[in-house]
């Protein structure tokens, strides 16, 4: 089984490949005429869709939701004959994904399953008129899974892109341009890793020591702020919470006090960047990783430049933390509260 390193080392190579072998499954979806995307899953899965639907909208013209699977229960569609909804698990196992996906059925949407399996197990893919099994790496009983959110995010730009192109969205070369930019950011991946490693060996045991930490990020990466907020109650386990920096503004910033570790990621220019230097007068430890960012604590990201995959590569940053500060402080991540917390609640159907 592979380790949370050799997971996040992989991360790269799976998205390139996955963006230089077009899955045939998305010139079955361009045949669609859509009306409406929905993509909903829970965890990972919800992150994945945060991180990828500003970029499907884009690319698509027509309107991109992300939701959880217990808002599927009151969605209304304008014309469900004309909506794809696609259900997100990376294990294939959710069976609240697999309830909502089979109620958007019910209503007339076409159904979609991306998982990053395909076998047996993989129960979304019965409810699915198109499968998407998303190529990675084998995480298996791994329990602070990595990859997969990255890659899962990749596929439905990837799928996007497809669709925007058959349907006059996006011409020839804004398509080929668009794909261009996700394979240098997959291609710069080991760099990102590489800076992320550094950071974390001469600062991590700040966060070792941390009892409270707070992540907030722009709208820009908010589902990479969710997924390392997610990753680090699993790993690093204190309290941590995630945030959109304009709701972080709007009453949770009065929690603040000279304990508190924040976690700032963001563009330059956004409010995060305008942030910073006022929580510092709160707490000495506030950390921004940003392209350029340059305070004493800041995580300076080598980004590839292209903003719209920013959120991929400050996840790794994230990631890289929860790997070796859990290891910093002795956490065994593969130990969790109950192995059979999922059975007993019937939230998964377990392989």
């Amino acid at each position: 089984m592979s380790t949370m390193t050799e997971c996040i080392r992989e991360t790269g190579a799976f998205v390139l490949k996955a963006a230089l072998a077009k899955d045939p499954v998305f010139d079955d979806i361009s045949q669609c005429n859509l009306a409406e995307v929905v993509l909903c899953g829970s965890g990972s899965s919800y992150h994945a869709a945060a991180m990828a639907q500003d970029i499907m909208q884009r690319a698509m013209g027509v309107p991109v939701s992300a939701i959880y699977p217990f808002q599927a229960d009151s969605k209304s569609y304008v014309d469900a004959g004309r909506t794809l909804f696609i259900g997100i698990s990376q294990s294939g196992t959710s069976t609240s994904t697999l309830r909502a996906m089979q109620e958007a059925g019910a209503a007339g949407c076409s159904t979609a399953a991306v998982s990053t399996t395909n076998d047996d197990g993989t129960v979304i893919n019965g409810a699915a008129r198109y499968i998407i099994t998303v190529p990675c790496g084998i995480e298996a009983d791994l329990q602070p899974k990595t990859e997969g959110t990255i890659c899962m995010a990749a596929n439905l730009v990837l799928m996007a892109l497809a669709y925007g192109a058959a349907h006059g969205v996006l011409d020839e070369p804004a398509r080929r341009a668009s794909l261009e930019r996700l394979c240098d950011c997959a291609r710069n991946m080991g760099s990102v890793i590489d800076a992320a490693e550094a950071w974390v060996a001469a600062h991590g045991e700040m966060i070792a020591r941390s009892r409270d930490i707070k992540i907030v990020g722009s709208r820009a990466v908010y589902g990479a702020v969710l997924e390392g907020g997610l990753k680090f109650l699993e790993t690093i386990r204190v309290p941590v919470a995630a945030y959109e920096v304009e709701e972080f503004v709007h009453g949770p910033y009065n929690s603040i006090n000279e304990d508190s570790t924040l976690i700032l990621v963001g563009e330059e220019g956004s409010l995060v960047t305008q942030l910073a230097p006022i929580v510092r007068e709160w707490t000495a430890d506030v950390v921004r990783a940003a392209p350029g960012a340059d305070h004493a604590l800041d995580f300076d990201l080598p980004s590839a430049g292209a903003s719209e995959y920013l959120g991929f590569e400050a996840l790794l940053w994230l990631y890289v933390i929860c790997d070796r500060v859990s290891a910093l402080k002795h956490i065994d991540t593969m130990v969790t509260k109950d192995p059979l917390f999922h059975a007993r609640l019937g939230s998964k159907v377990l392989r």
